[in-house]
């Protein structure tokens, strides 16, 4: 999850990141 990952890092870590990125199934 490439666009997601860059989109959260703006203004989260990467701890979000792997959260969200679950939520979505990417």
């Amino acid at each position: 999850s490439m666009l997601v990952y860059r989109f959260v890092q703006l203004e989260h870590t990467n701890g979000a990141t792997a959260e969200i990125d679950r939520r979505i199934g990417t």
